[in-house]
């Protein structure tokens, strides 16, 4: 070696077979010219050279002994820079040894291993040993038994150089000029020459090859270490052959490796496998083996072996294919019946032959076998029995296998358990008189199987064991008992019978009865009642028996005037004809009758419990009484209330035949005596509890009420509430003093709790008018208000007493008397009446100035004190109401509350094009229809060129913010440019006066539509939304059509007002009026803008719920956000006035609306009416339907022959009851899913 030549081998050596082609190659990283090849030292012709990208070759066509030798190779230009490479030509070709006929066939070496030319051995790779090269040695080995071992490295740069025809290479897993380099992926062996072809997982290792997974083996992994097979795949079942099936391990497994003790072979078809077999076991070898002779059962025999190795298990499986034939044969195995808890028997019937051996088993439903219980041979055939227990789980198919050497069959029958007939039901009564008694004996239908072929009829008394047995055919229906005791207990029951052993079925339902008894059919002379010679508490009864009647007992029933129950009083001596009904009232007049009895009266009932329930009613339970004297026909229940101090009483009395009862409409915080009689042909004995019901709210006022006025205190007395009406303890009267001229302003009234019936109201105004109210406090609540009460403070600087002038319309002040205390010190009474009397003449001569001027003016007073009788609100609690406050939020998701600022509402500036109507014409009375948060509507009526119109007039309340002003100014703008139209509420005009404004619209008879349909809903309807007021045939007046007229209307008024360029921005049913003929209108402007796209920059109320997203997200309102706000209101008239989104605030229907979340569709409401709401509440305002598109699906819908709203199939959102829409045939809508927004709808269609 010359160093690091320029031309480098591409092996040291290189041995090749007799007769092979031969590629000598060199490789260089920088040509430098033409090569010349020597051998032996002696050059070579150029003929041979070839040239390649990166090598030069010299290439030997035909390699014989002559080419063996060392060759080398060298640039022309450098002659001492060279490599040097080695050629080994065996004797023999391939695969050949013994020369010179080499006539022997070498073995096949591995892992690169060469074939001896002399002795035919392999000359095996340094790291590989054994007869054919194939074990490997591992990193660091070598030798013939890999008995040496290199020193580190995995003998990396160490040269081995072997026997020829072997020749030189490097150490098993390396490579190059100086065996430094590693193989690479895939590549393995002396010189990198092998190649890995791992199979079953296994994975290359560059020093040994392959490594294999637990159960493979062989060089590329591709055999199991373990086998498991049979010396045949088919046999005869006749000819009885021997097979033999065998697992174990590979050969090539060292013994210490292959686990025989965890190696197992099992039969998994057929199983169980038949005896005849007579399989034996042996362990030949690293292997188990089993022996047998496949015997009458014809088809695939499996066999599985399991081998448990290193913690896996693996499974082998091996199938050897039976051929029967001739198959015994199963002459008969039929279906059989058994009666529950016999025995039953199944008969298998195999032919056979004599001396021929056959087994005959039976499979069970769960899969046992039953060996026979005895057979029965014949000259061809035997009968073999099998016994089952006839029970519930062992019904189902039964099979009987037959098997001889030649084969195996089957058939099937099925185990039917019949049960034993038992009646549904028990005998019923038809007659029970005078001892007979005649039932249906109700056998059919019954339980079990049949059919019936008997049945017993069996009867005794109750206190006796024996039962008493009649057998009857099964056809019989009606049975008669006669000959019984009266007022007797007895008992009966049927007992059917089906054919077969222990056919007989269970006893029957039992019916118990009592032998009813034979009233008397004569009365009683009863002849006189006698308090002769008796204290004041007894009273003598004589009656006459009646001639030629049998009975033995009677019963005296006696009651006072005031009672309804009667007492009663047994006497069992049929003897007596008089007897003393002691412990009487005093001087009490007394009802008497006296019956007779056969049986007697039945005795109380037992367990009697009263609970109260709520303020009107309580629960009665009890049991029947031990001693009925017969059959209860029901029960008397009675409720008795006694006034203390009196003898009237008032008595509440029901009947039931059931033992518990909710009595009702008893009085609140009341004591009853609740009392439970039963009643057969006589009332039995009374069982009484005491029992108060629970407090309710008083249901009246305190009465009587005085007044003691001075200049700054008045001083109110009152009588208690009338113990009828207090309904409980009074804990407190809560009053209220309120300044009627203070009507118009947020001031609220003064109220006092006190506990007993006078109240003080001090720092009041001297002079002021004030009306007072006082009501009771139960522990429950308050009861109602007494009627308003006027009265004055005094006016001078002297206190005195108030003579009270109240209203026609209220109650009338009873004028205190005057002590003598009440007089100042030192004043005569003759100086007190003149005063007096000057003091009323200078009274009356003011009051009637003032009469004058309220006759004159009475129309501007805005007196409360009016006698009208439209009055049905009070003024004062109209100055605590807000107008549906929950539906508004201020943007903050909070409600509104708090007194307003003080009024101030001049007219605008600009001159606005409306009716100024003169003060002197507008009447203004004392109704007051709607009020909201900061403006109220009052009924008036307006003169015009001398005829009156109604009209509803709006003002501004006192405490109004300068916001509040500044829309009801802009109300009146927007009403003065929408102009008029039929569906609008029309501006009639406006007056200014005293720097208020009064602007007068059209008055809806009707109110707004939200109270009417509300007042629609039926009487069952949630109550805070019933009209308790009307009767179900009043509240039952919107017609079909008219709900659907509703939505018209109001869709054709916000499309005049679309087309005038106004945004509504309140669009609710609550402020839309309905007006004579039941013609809706939008009103309530106070929110409208007349910008065709109105962004709000301010704060305010909003109405949430009506409110869309655009207009909760961004605040910009238009047309199509008054559209949204047409679908909420087209669904309050759906749901008869229901409160949209129920069960969600308003702060959450800001995170849930732009989500995509939609209220459901109402009950009852038909898809297309729903499917016209979901249009309105699109996600984008342009795809949202046009006011002019509404109103022509609307109306056609309106006017359709249909019915399409059924009021009484469903409850509505809050309880009411909701109309139901059907489909139109005349139009469709296209329909919108719930989870997203079709886009393009063809609402053009509609028109």
């Amino acid at each position: 070696m010359h160093g690091l030549p320029n031309l480098k081998p591409s092996a040291y050596t290189m041995t090749v077979n007799s007769g092979d082609r031969v590629v000598l190659e060199m490789t260089f990283e920088r040509d430098s010219g033409d090569v010349v090849w020597k051998k032996d030292g002696t050059e070579l012709p150029g003929n041979t050279i070839t040239s390649s990208e990166g090598s030069k070759t010299y290439v030997i066509d035909s390699a014989s002994s002559s080419d063996a030798g060392i060759y080398y190779a060298h640039f022309t230009r450098y002659p001492d820079s060279g490599g040097f490479t080695r050629l080994i030509v065996r004797e023999c070709p391939v695969g050949l040894w013994n020369p010179p006929d080499c006539a022997q066939s070498c073995p096949e070496c591995d892992h690169g291993g060469e074939c001896d030319t002399t002795t035919g051995m392999c000359i095996c790779p340094p790291g590989f040993m054994g007869n054919l090269c194939e074990k490997a040695c591992g990193i660091n080995s070598y030798g013939p038994e890999c008995q040496h071992s290199c020193k580190a490295d995995g003998c990396r740069s160490m040269q081995f150089c072997l026997a020829d025809p072997y020749g030189c290479s490097c150490a098993t897993g390396w490579t190059g000029p100086t065996c430094e380099e590693e193989c690479p992926d895939g590549r393995f062996g002396s010189d990198c020459t092998e190649q890995c072809e791992c199979l079953n997982g296994g994975s290359c290792d560059r020093h040994v090859g392959c490594v294999c997974p637990d159960e493979w083996i062989g060089k590329f992994c591709e055999r199991s270490k373990f086998f498991f097979q049979a010396n045949a795949t088919s046999v005869r079942l006749a000819d009885a052959t021997k097979i033999a099936v065998i697992c174990g391990c590979d050969p090539e497994v060292d013994p210490e490796g292959c686990p025989l003790p965890e190696i197992h072979v099992e039969v998994a078809n057929p199983s169980p496998m038949p005896i005849q077999t007579n399989r034996g076991i042996d362990y030949p070898g690293q292997s188990i083996r089993w022996v047998l002779t496949p015997f009458g059962i014809d088809g695939n025999w499996d066999f599985i072996c399991s081998i448990n190795y290193r913690g896996h298990t693996y499974s082998y499986n091996v199938t050897v294919n039976a051929v029967g034939g001739p198959y015994p044969e199963i002459k008969e195995f039929a279906d059989t019946e058994a009666n529950r808890g016999t025995i039953a028997s199944l008969e298998c019937i195999v032919a056979t032959t004599a001396g021929e051996t056959i087994e005959v088993k039976v499979i069970d439903t769960r899969g046992n076998l039953i060996e026979p219980r005895y057979d029965a041979p014949g000259s061809k055939e035997t009968s073999f029995i099998f016994h089952v227990d006839a029970e519930d789980e062992n019904e189902g198919v039964y099979t009987c296998v037959a098997t001889k050497q030649a084969g195996q069959v089957k058939a099937e029958a099925f185990l039917n358990i019949l049960h034993q007939p038992i009646a549904r039901q028990p005998p019923t009564i038809t007659n029970n008189s005078n001892g007979v008694v005649t039932f249906n004996l109700n056998q059919r239908p019954f339980a079990g199987d049949g059919p019936l072929i008997g049945m017993h009829v069996q009867h005794k008394q109750s206190t006796i064991q024996h039962w008493d047995t009649h057998s009857k055919s099964p056809s019989t229906s009606t049975y008669t008992l006669d000959n019984l005791i009266g007022q007797t207990r007895y008992n009966i029951r049927v007992v059917l019978v089906r054919p077969g052993s222990e056919g007989q079925g269970p006893d029957g339902p039992i019916l118990t009865f009592v032998t009813a008894c034979s009233a008397p059919t004569r009365a009683v002379e009863l002849q006189e009642l006698s308090t002769t010679d008796l204290d004041s508490t007894s009273l003598r009864v004589l009656w006459q028996n009646p001639v030629g009647e049998s009975f033995d007992s009677f019963n005296i029933y006696y009651r006072t005037r005031g009672q309804t129950v009667f007492d009663v009083v047994s006497v069992s001596d049929d003897s007596i004809r008089s007897y003393i009904l002691r412990n009487l009232q005093k001087f009490e007049t007394y009802y008497v009758q006296i019956k007779l009895t056969n049986c007697g009266a039945p005795g109380p009932v037992s367990s009697l419990v009263v609970v109260p329930v709520s303020y009107d009613s309580v629960s009665i339970s009890w049991t029947q009484p031990e001693n009925t004297n017969g059959q209860i026909k029901y029960y008397n229940i009675s409720a008795v209330k006694t006034h203390s101090g009196t003898r009237s009483s008032e008595v509440i009395v029901e009947r039931t035949t059931d033992i518990h009862l909710l009595m009702t409409s008893l009085q609140p915080a009341t004591d009853y005596d609740i009392s439970v009689s039963a009643v057969t042909i006589l009332t039995g004995a009374v069982v009484t509890r005491s029992v108060t019901t629970q407090e309710w709210v008083p249901s009246a006022a305190p009465e009587n009420i005085r007044v003691k006025a001075r200049e700054r205190t008045i001083q109110f007395m009152f009588d208690m509430i009338i113990k009828s009406k207090r309904n409980g303890i009074i804990r407190m009267y809560e009053a209220k003093l309120q300044n009627p001229t203070a009507w118009n302003s947020a001031v609220p009234p003064i109220l006092r709790n006190v506990t007993s019936e006078s109240v003080l109201f001090d720092n009041l105004m001297p002079g002021t008018q004030y009306i007072f109210n006082v009501r009771g406090w139960t522990a429950v609540g308050p009861g109602i208000w007494s009627e308003d009460v006027i009265v004055s403070t005094w006016r001078g600087p002297k206190d005195g007493f108030s003579t009270g002038s109240p209203s026609n319309s209220r109650k009338d002040i009873k004028t205190p008397l005057v002590g003598k205390n009440d007089v100042p010190p030192g004043v005569s009474l003759t100086i007190v009446f003149i005063l007096g009397a000057a003091c009323l003449v200078t009274l009356m001569v003011a009051a009637a100035c003032l009469f004058a001027a309220f006759v004159k003016r009475r129309s501007h007073s805005m007196d409360l004190r009016s006698t009208e009788e439209i009055v049905t609100v009070r003024m004062t609690e109209l100055m605590r109401q807000r107008s549906i406050s929950n539906e508004y939020d201020d943007g903050s998701h909070s409600i509104l509350s708090g007194h307003l600022s003080p009024p101030m509402s001049p007219l605008p500036s600009e001159e606005l094009q409306y009716w100024k109507i003169p003060w002197e014409a507008m009447f203004l009375e004392n109704v007051i229809i709607a009020e909201g948060n900061f403006g109220q509507v009052i009924k008036a009526t307006i003169k015009r060129n001398g005829e009156p119109i109604n009209a509803a007039v709006k003002i501004l309340k006192g405490g109004c913010s300068d916001a509040d002003r500044k829309d009801f100014i802009g109300e009146l703008q927007i009403m003065c440019k929408v102009g008029h139209h039929p569906n609008i509420v029309n501006l009639i005009g406006a007056c200014e006066f005293r720097g208020e404004l009064f602007v007068a619209l059209e008055f809806a008879v009707h109110g707004n539509l939200l109270t009417l349909l509300r007042k629609s809903r039926c009487l069952e309807a949630e109550p805070d939304y019933t009209n308790k007021s009307l009767s179900k045939a009043d509240t039952e007046t919107l017609s079909i059509k008219q709900l659907l007229q509703f939505a018209c209307d109001v869709s054709l008024g916000m499309r005049h007002l679309a087309d005038k360029g106004i945004v509504h921005r309140d669009l609710a049913a609550r402020n839309i009026l309905v007006c004579e003929n039941m013609v809706c209108k939008v009103a309530d402007f106070g929110l409208s803008r007349s910008d065709e796209v109105y962004v709000k920059m301010t704060a305010g109320r909003l109405p949430v719920r009506w409110m869309a997203i655009e207009s909760l997200n961004y605040s910009v309102y238009t047309a199509k956000s008054d559209v949204w706000s047409f679908g909420i209101l087209l669904w309050e008239i759906v749901t008869l006035g229901g409160t949209p989104y129920p069960g969600i605030t308003c702060a959450e229907l800001y995170e849930k609306l732009p989500i995509g979340y939609r209220m459901d569709k109402p009950l009852g409401c038909d898809d297309d009416i729903y499917n016209i709401m979901r249009h309105c509440w699109r996600d984008r305002p342009h795809d949202r339907p046009s006011f002019e598109q509404l109103y022509i699906a609307l109306s056609r819908t309106a006017n359709s022959d249909k019915n399409y709203i059924n009021h009484d199939r469903v409850q509505g959102a809050e309880g009411g009851a909701t109309p139901t829409f059907t489909t139109a045939k005349e139009f469709k809508f296209p329909s919108i899913n719930s989870d997203e927004d079709i886009k393009g709808a063809v609402w053009g269609q509609l028109g």
